[in-house]
């Protein structure tokens, strides 16, 4: 898997765990391996926003979200 490709998951997941400093982190790091705002922003779209549609209820065993 090539960097690009690492960056754009790496954004999706950041925008779903709704993390700021991850977000700021990778959108810098996407811009330096060559990703246009309109990549990264098709990325939130699908990786991002589709998990946020579908939110982890349990993890380890225990409730996430009551």
């Amino acid at each position: 898997m090539d960097e690009k490709m690492k960056e754009l998951i790496a954004l999706g997941v950041s925008y779903a765990l709704n993390c700021q400093p991850c977000l700021e982190l990778h959108k810098h790091k996407a811009i330096e391996v060559g990703l246009t705002m309109e990549e990264m922003r098709a990325a939130i779209t699908v990786t991002g926003k589709a998990v946020r549609r579908q939110p982890v209820r349990e993890y380890q065993g225990r409730e996430v979200l009551p």
